[in-house]
């Protein structure tokens, strides 16, 4: 389940979520926590919150493998 709090025509940018609870630090969410399944709660805002994910800590790595 998927909550946007506060989210309008005005408020379109995410300030801040939380996972099943938890703060999350990060902008993105792992592959364990999508198929785990939950609730995310995405606070919204009419400006970015340019300190939610800009950590340098913050960065996911992606790779591709192929078949």
């Amino acid at each position: 389940m998927v909550e946007a709090k506060n989210n309008s025509k005005e408020n379109v940018f995410i300030q801040s979520a939380a996972l099943n609870g938890s703060s999350l630090e990060n902008p993105w969410l792992g592959h364990e926590d999508i198929t785990a399944g939950g609730k995310l709660v995405l606070l919204m805002g009419p400006e970015p919150n340019k300190k939610w994910g800009a950590d340098a800590s913050a960065a996911a790595s992606l790779s591709i493998s192929k078949p």
